[in-house]
């Protein structure tokens, strides 16, 4: 809701909260994760993005649409 306010500050700050509560939990891919990182790149601390990459690198074996994410993500932050 925040995103589509045009509160991306906000939205940052509830999108790390919510992959934060289900970081060890095992997700289903969605495309919607790729724009919560593109998101939180702008308002997160550089350390935390690298954190998200590389949780959500990990999770390739669970579903291989991550792997996709992935290129997604490195093209933001190169």
């Amino acid at each position: 809701m925040h995103l589509e306010l045009g509160e991306e500050k906000e939205a940052s700050r509830c999108f790390l909260e919510g992959l934060t509560i289900v970081e060890s939990m095992e997700l289903a891919y969605a495309s919607e994760f790729l724009t919560m990182l593109r998101v939180m790149k702008r308002y997160e601390a550089s350390d935390v993005i690298e954190h998200w990459i590389q949780n959500f690198t990990n999770r390739i074996d669970d579903h291989p649409k991550f792997k996709r994410m992935i290129r997604g993500i490195e093209a933001i932050t190169d």
